[in-house]
């Protein structure tokens, strides 16, 4: 029998899989942060995650060329996967875990990776990382099976604004202040506010993109 995997909705990874995925990181994270190596960050994220965390590896290594054998090591523990059923390449899924990094409150904050690959023969690699306040995560739907539902779109789905749309609205939110997509709070209106702050400190000029 032959399965079209461009054709037929399949999950995107298996539970084993994932877990392993989510390891492969925490190691390579572990090991870049601790060689301060950034031709290492590559092999375990990619996209706007990578360019973030390589920037961050390849400062600290202009200040520690010999890296930072004390680096406190990355632990993520009762890992959860939700999994989306997808036909064709990339395909994604998101772990979320206990981590030993405090958040704000001084907890143990849980972190939520989404991985992506562009083919069968590739790894799976971070593309995106986030933490929650007090790790109140947006609660995914999922379907009668367990797996992730998408997001709806079109004039009835009830959401502000498309999902295909919602970055650029944002950042133009942010730069405008204009627009009533999105409501009050730290990182809307509160955040435009600080930054107003910040740009007008003596002796210094910030910029956003």
């Amino acid at each position: 029998m032959t399965v079209h995997g461009e054709r037929e909705m399949l999950p995107a990874v298996g539970k084993a899989e994932g877990a392993k995925a989510l390891a492969h990181f925490t190691d390579g994270y572990n090991k870049a942060n601790r060689q301060l190596d950034p031709a290492l960050n590559p092999a375990i994220e990619a996209g706007a995650l990578l360019a973030i965390d390589q920037a961050g590896v390849k400062a600290a290594h202009a200040l520690r060329p010999q890296g930072n054998p004390a680096f406190p090591p990355l632990e993520l523990k009762d890992a959860h996967f939700t999994v989306p059923k997808q036909a064709g390449w990339p395909k994604y899924f998101v772990a979320d875990a206990l981590s030993n990094r405090k958040g704000p409150d001084g907890s143990p904050s849980r972190w939520f990776l989404v991985f992506s690959r562009n083919g069968i023969d590739e790894k799976w690699r971070a593309v995106y990382f986030a933490t929650f306040d007090g790790n109140k995560a947006p609660e995914l739907k999922t379907d009668a099976d367990g797996y992730a539902e998408a997001v709806p779109a079109g004039g009835g789905s009830g959401l502000a604004v498309a999902p295909g749309k919602l970055s650029r609205t944002y950042a133009d939110y942010l730069n405008t202040g204009k627009g009533d997509a999105f409501a009050p709070g730290k990182n809307t209106d509160k955040l435009r506010a600080l930054r107003a702050k910040q740009a007008t400190q003596v002796g210094a000029r910030l910029q956003w993109e």
